[in-house]
């Protein structure tokens, strides 16, 4: 069975991107939204509260974009995604007696779910702001919610009803801590710690610690005064970006002491161990243990002289597990024996950033993740039970390349290229601006800020070549038809032309209308289009470099031009509501189309060059479809039109699909008669891109929650 359901999948998508990484690739098809035939990349990882063992250990669930995961620690392997937010889920965690299985979203929905299973019980609403927290009171009948909506919430999970709701503060929860029979929780925001009698819901004090306005040292949560109470609740410590540790009475709100250390007063974490006896203290090379009653330094943890940060008791008390910050690229987990004060073991991990570790309910288990990774540990042995892998971003934009063999997708720093076929990445380039992709599939181009042009190979991931610096300073880049020369415009209205196979410049020409040019190949590669700024539209010679035509007068304000597939018509969208199409080969205006009054801001040929696609705004959005020959416009659309300057034809120009980020889904048209046939919705953020495969059957769609779903595209 485990080899059928690759070539199940295989035979739905086609050539498109048919199954993601040979091993480990049951997760493509888990949760797939309905007409979605498989999924590469499992999302990022909640960072803070992104990950959640269940009271023995054996099941682990990791928060993301697209939804919980649920894995079995024994096996690493997947066994359920869960879905049903629709946003980034925040925060996940497990009832004490394992009954549940509670999820948070920035959608402001808390969803319950059975913890085996993953089956789904019940939503709880009710906040107004994104959820940041939730945990479960010590008798896991009750949950804690922490919202952006500075509240925390209490939940009755027998009658699924609100208990109470606590406000007071302003920026967001970012932290809650129970007693530990339950009865009082502090809550951490800006400025303050609140403290609560969780029966009544009352406010017992309220903790300030004034932070300087120019404080010496920022961290990274800004003002928040962190807090955590002692086990029996008498004892409450906080920390900030002020120095030393604050020791509060409870019953009274007053300050008793302070904790200085010595050696260097600012602390990055503070636990109390579980007995309420000690109190443990990171700072920037030492970890110290106070005694709580007398608020003496009772040892000091420092043999290794390592950065350390993140501090965690287990459970019963024996250890204490500490980040250590990285060496060479390597975050160190270190336990403690607490008894002999002396470290036991390093669980090292090839990784630049560890977020906060956690123990399961019977101590037993650690595990802690990286936002793309989760590995898992036996605490006695510290030996490494399970790595979870494939949560790393798979790429906020995609696009099939001309060669039909890769699939290209990046994100803020990274390409990613992947074989088509067999969905196994080739190679990961770093890049600080998005690709540009040569028509015949082999190389793309990367422009890094003040650096000069890069070809890349597609097949290898190599660099190829880099250009002259001429090209330093351009702001855009387009290859010829044949990929044999790249031109790029400046802003001060220059254009270059490169020959890619001598890496020289063979053309520059000089606008006279100013800087900021669009620039087209005709398919003949010896003319050039070019839209200046101010919306002036020229042709050019490549073989002389001279000026062909002017198409546009001084009144005529072009923002977009289009180039039928043929060469032998240019499209340009005004500003003043008129579509132009001239003829490039004596440069004379054929026709007008008059769309609306609106600013005409797309226009698109069809691959056949038959039908033109237009996009007006005025009173919302329009596409409008033109039949090219007659110039008579064939269809009009409105609802759910946005934006169409992602809009894609299928090879065969029969479809077009667009992105509604109103209705967060990809909308897929008849062309010829511009009516509605299928509709894809399924990515939980904004920011979709999508791409058509070569064979017009697959469409592959990627946003911001760093995957990548792949569709069948219906046949018209």
């Amino acid at each position: 069975m485990k080899f059928l359901i690759p070539i199940l999948i295989l035979l739905c998508v086609s050539n498109g991107f048919t199954q993601a990484q040979e091993v480990d690739s049951d997760y493509t098809y888990l949760g797939l939204p309905d007409g979605a035939k498989a999924r590469l990349g499992k999302s990022n990882i909640a960072w803070r509260y992104g990950i959640a063992l269940s009271p023995d250990g054996t099941r682990l669930a990791a928060a993301t974009n697209i939804g919980v995961w649920l894995y079995d620690t024994h096996t690493s392997k997947e066994f359920s995604l869960l879905t049903g937010h629709t946003a980034a889920v925040t925060s996940v965690t497990f009832s004490p007696d394992g009954k549940y299985l509670a999820s948070g979203s920035t959608d402001m929905t808390i969803r319950l779910w059975h913890p085996v299973t993953g089956e789904y019980i019940s939503t709880l609403t009710g906040h107004v702001g994104g959820i940041t927290l939730l945990k479960f009171l010590p008798d896991g009948e009750t949950l804690a919610s922490g919202s952006r909506d500075d509240t925390i919430r209490l939940w009755d999970l027998k009658t699924r009803q609100l208990k109470a709701t606590l406000g007071g503060h302003s920026g967001g929860v970012d932290a809650i801590t129970f007693t530990q029979d339950g009865s009082m929780l502090v809550s951490n925001g800006l400025h303050k710690n609140l403290l609560w009698d969780v029966k009544t819901g009352e406010r017992l004090a309220t903790f300030i610690v004034e932070v300087p306005d120019k404080p010496e040292r920022h961290n990274r949560f800004g003002s928040v005064i962190f807090g955590a109470l002692s086990p029996n609740g008498d004892t409450l410590a906080s920390w900030s970006e002020t120095p030393g540790i604050r020791l509060w009475n409870t019953k009274t709100g007053k300050r008793f002491t302070t904790l200085t250390p010595k050696e260097n007063p600012w602390v990055s974490d503070v636990a109390f161990s579980p007995d309420g006896t000690t109190l443990a203290s990171s700072g920037s090379e030492e970890i110290l243990l106070w005694d709580i009653k007398s608020g003496k330094l009772r040892a000091t943890l420092n043999e290794h002289k390592e950065q350390v940060s993140t501090l965690v008791f287990s459970p019963d008390g024996k250890t204490l597990a500490s980040r250590v910050s990285r060496t060479n690229d390597t975050v160190k987990i270190r336990l403690w024996d607490v008894k002999t004060e002396k470290s036991r073991l390093d669980l090292a991990w090839q990784t630049k950033s560890v977020y906060e570790p956690i123990f399961s309910d019977d101590g037993k288990t650690l595990a802690a993740h990286n936002g793309d990774g989760i590995r898992v540990w036996d605490v006695q042995t510290g030996r490494l039970k399970t790595i979870i892998i494939g949560h790393n971003d798979a790429g906020n934009s995609v696009e099939y390349l001309s060669d039909g063999k890769t699939l290209a997708s990046w994100n803020y720093s990274e390409i990613y290229l992947y074989d088509v076929k067999t969905g196994k990445p080739r190679a990961t380039i770093r890049r600080d601006r998005d690709p540009i992709f040569a028509p015949n599939g082999k190389t793309f181009a990367i422009k890094h800020y003040k650096q000069l042009i890069q070809l890349w190979d597609t097949e290898t991931g190599a660099l190829q070549t880099t250009l002259p610096e001429t090209l330093i300073e351009v702001s855009s880049i387009v290859f010829s038809p044949d990929s044999q020369m790249l031109a790029s415009g400046d802003r001060e209205g220059k254009i270059f032309v490169c020959d890619l196979a001598t890496g020289k410049l063979t053309q520059t020409l000089t606008l006279q209308t100013g800087g900021g040019a669009d620039v087209i190949f005709l398919p003949d590669n010896k003319t050039l289009v070019t839209r200046s700024k101010i919306g002036k539209v020229q042709l050019w010679n490549l073989n002389t470099g001279e000026l062909k035509h002017t198409l546009t007068g001084e009144t005529e304000k072009i923002a977009v031009v289009a180039l039928s597939p043929d060469g032998s018509i240019l499209a340009g969208g005004g500003i003043d509501g008129m579509i132009r199409l001239w003829n490039t080969e004596t440069g004379t205006l054929r026709t007008n189309l008059r769309p609306g009054n609106g600013s005409v801001f797309y226009v698109r040929f069809s691959p056949d060059g038959k039908t033109l696609v237009s996009n007006v705004r005025q009173n919302g959005y329009s596409m409008l479809f033109w039949d090219v020959d007659t110039g008579t416009r064939r269809a009009t659309l409105t609802e759910g039109i946005g934006n169409l300057h992602r809009a894609k034809f299928t090879p065969d120009g029969k479809l077009l699909a667009t992105y509604s980020a109103d209705l967060k889904s990809i909308l897929v048209w008849d062309v010829k008669t511009g009516s509605l046939t299928t509709t894809f919705t399924a990515h939980t953020d904004l920011g979709w891109t999508f791409s058509i495969s070569t064979d017009g059957k697959t469409l592959a769609s990627a946003c911001k929650d760093g995957t990548i779903l792949f569709w069948m595209l219906p046949s018209p």
